[in-house]
């Protein structure tokens, strides 16, 4: 040990020597629009639109070094913002550093809904090896944001920088060797000794050079970094590690774990006394008894000779019943703070267990290319920790994908079923949700070119729908019935006539509030329960309600969207399920009117019903509202072959009528009090439905329940 010791005080001396040599790479994280290009030295720049893009980089003279770096998929920061230090303190460390402004003021940041960020640095010389300086700064704020930096490859090294209205500090980590492979993976989380509520952490720059190696005699993990994940209640299970050594011998390796919040060995995993060098070995974690929250530990290998190495363990234990979910998309999902998140906030607000969402989303890709590309493919056995199944894939294809006209909806079909027997065969009980994506909105190119791609949106729509509904159904036959699921997230864009308000400036993508709906539907498919029976608190300040306010939407519009997103819903969802045409019935009760099938009425309020085609089909036509009236308790039976009529024949009355539909209002200012008793209202068309056929069309039931 004293000769490790001895080379490890020589690298430390060497490495503080070299840093700040001319073979320096600067890297300045931060917003798209941040960039560092400040002569005469070269940055490189990483931004919020990166991604998982690889990053050639140059050193500080512009030379390539042929290193390259590249975030981890799902392990990205949240955002970037340049609310850091645009100077440096005189004499400090920073300041003989001689950054410019545009580097130290930027940064990528991380929080409690990201709680890790890695990126990886390949192509590095595995016979060198690289010091590190770090700098993280977010000024104006009292709390401490100590942000945890370490650089695993041969062997680990980690600091901690506190950002909290530095501009003098930088840290600096040395003597890290990368991987047989020429590997250092970088992670940056929040410290233990973080005090911020959010738990935010932040990258600003990191500098890196290299000197001579090799490294002295190393023992090294297989995996640095272990992060495991379960639902309370769940038994025992063993996590595979090997120890290595970085000369191919394979002495006898001692191996200690210290849970890190009490100094002792943890409870909740063991690890073999010793082991053989090379030879693999088990991590017991986990227990039915053991109680939600975060555990972490560290696991030190040692061995006479070599230098020591650590794993760092962390186990997520989550409510019972929480949910795996794999999501699989691309900028449809990604959009305004993604998809995927929106389902999970929206989960925890309305009552039910966080779910463990793992989202693989690489913008511009199709189905084809989840299912081959060995990254995607890999996450359906690795995202998950040992003894965890996936609930539910969530599958979005390219927008085109699934249309007739510019995609292919047989491979769309056969590629869905291919990935879903991926799946299937590391969880035999994984359900299926079909996203089904929208059509581009009134006025895109696809719809003004003679001759046009799709005869308006209504065609794109009408063949997406079309081939969603039979790639659902090409699930259920092969893998049994209720295997598979349609989050009809392209029919409410329908609903509003794609109108190009709720998309995003390209008529392309979604805006907010085609994200929200998407994120109602899935919701809705995943956990079977309308989403217009769950309101979230507006005056909190929990994760749904900060993305809600960042979309500028309030109760208003969350009863508008939540309404079209339950009318969308599988019929067996739906309280009162109609044929499901462009027909739409609101009503509002001293307030404006939505699509939310059930409403209370009292003494004094007013009731307002609202029919309409929000496409124009039945425009034109004879149209007409009816209500009829039972006990709330003794709603009448449906009438045998028309499950779409909610209406009881016995007590029924045409409440109003017109000639020519556009749009068809009716109010009612309440007289009486009626407690037990409601009132069931739907629109009718005497023309005939595409979807039942039969001679007449009708809109969902709303039923009014009288107080």
């Amino acid at each position: 040990m004293r000769y490790s010791a001895f080379i490890f005080a020589a690298a430390l001396a060497t490495a503080f020597a070299t840093i700040g040599a001319d073979t320096q790479t600067l890297i300045d994280f931060g917003p798209t629009g941040g960039h560092t290009t400040t002569a005469p030295r070269t940055w490189n720049n990483v931004d919020t639109s990166t991604g998982t893009n690889p990053v050639a980089l140059l050193d500080q003279t512009g030379a390539p070094t042929g290193a390259v770096l590249q975030h981890t998929a799902g392990l990205a920061f949240q955002s970037g913002n340049s609310a850091g230090a645009t100077t440096a303190s005189l004499s400090s460390p920073l300041a003989a550093r001689n950054y410019p402004a545009s580097a130290m003021s930027d940064c990528l940041f991380g929080s409690n809904t990201y709680p890790v960020a890695e990126f990886t640095l390949t192509n590095l010389d595995p016979n060198a090896i690289y010091d590190f300086v770090v700098f993280s700064s977010r000024m104006n704020v009292a709390d401490s944001r100590a942000t945890e930096y370490t650089f695993a490859g041969a062997n680990s090294r980690a600091t901690v920088l506190d950002p909290s209205n530095n501009q003098s500090t930088v840290s600096t980590v040395v003597g890290v060797g990368p991987t047989a492979g020429g590997t250092i993976i970088v992670r940056v989380k929040a410290a233990t000794s973080n005090t911020n509520n959010s738990g935010y952490y932040y990258l600003n720059t990191l500098e890196f050079s290299k000197r001579p190696g090799p490294l002295p005699p190393q023992l090294s993990f297989s995996s640095p970094y272990v992060t495991l994940s379960r639902a309370a209640g769940k038994p025992t299970s063993n996590y595979p590690l090997t120890v290595a050594t970085n000369d191919a011998m394979t002495p006898a390796v001692t191996l200690a774990v210290v849970d890190q919040a009490t100094n002792q060995p943890p409870t909740w995993m063991s690890v073999p006394g010793v082991v053989t060098a090379g030879q693999p070995f088990s991590l017991a974690f986990g227990s039915p008894t053991l109680a939600e929250g975060t555990y972490r530990a560290t696991v030190t290998a040692t061995a006479p000779g070599y230098s020591p190495s650590t794993s760092f363990v962390t186990l997520t234990v989550r409510a019972a019943g929480s949910l795996n979910l794999l999501y699989y998309g691309n900028s449809f999902t990604i959009g305004n703070g993604t998809v995927s998140s929106l389902v999970e906030y929206i989960a925890q607000d309305a009552g039910f267990p966080a779910p463990n969402t793992v989202a693989r989303l690489v913008g511009g890709r199709d189905l084809f290319f989840h299912l081959t590309d060995p990254v995607q493919a890999a996450a359906i056995t690795s995202a998950l920790s040992p003894g965890e199944e996936w609930d539910y894939v969530i599958l979005q294809g390219f927008s085109t994908e699934a249309t007739d006209r510019l995609g292919n909806p047989t491979a769309f079909r056969d590629n869905a079923k291919a990935i879903v027997t991926n799946v299937r065969a590391h969880s035999p009980s994984a359900k299926v949700i079909m996203f089904q994506t929208w059509a581009r909105a009134q006025g895109h190119s696809f719809y003004t070119g003679s001759p046009p791609i799709f005869n308006g949106p209504i065609d794109m729509h009408q063949q997406i729908e079309k081939n969603y509904t039979l790639a659902v159904s090409d699930l259920n036959q092969a893998f049994g019935a209720g295997t598979a699921r349609r989050a009809a997230c392209g029919e409410p864009a329908a609903l509003f006539n794609f109108d190009p308000s709720i998309y995003a400036n390209d008529l392309y993508h979604a805006g907010p509030p085609i994200t929200l709906m998407s994120a109602m539907a899935i919701y809705t498919a995943i956990y079977q329960t309308p989403i217009g029976a769950f309101e979230p608190n507006f005056s909190g300040n929990s994760a749904l309600i900060g993305r809600l306010n960042s979309f500028n939407i309030g109760l208003e519009a969350w009863r508008a969207y939540a309404g079209i997103a339950d009318r969308v819903a599988d019929p067996s969802l739906r309280r009162a399920p109609g044929s499901g045409e462009d027909l739409l019935l609101k009503s509002g009760v001293d307030a404006p009117t939505d699509a939310r099938s059930t409403k209370d009425l009292s003494m004094g309020q007013t009731l307002d019903v609202e029919l309409a085609s929000p496409i124009g089909t039945y425009g034109g036509g004879n149209a007409f509202v009816v209500m009829s009236w039972y006990p709330t308790a003794s709603p009448p039976s449906p009438i045998p072959g028309l499950p779409e009529v909610h209406i009881d024949p016995t007590r029924y009355v045409i409440l109003t009528a017109t000639p020519s539909l556009s749009t068809l209002t009716w109010q009612f200012p309440m007289p009486v009090a009626l407690p037990g008793w409601s009132v069931m209202f739907q629109g009718v068309v005497p023309r005939p439905s595409t979807k039942t056929g039969r001679l007449f069309t009708v809109t969902d039931g709303h039923e009014i329940r009288l107080k």
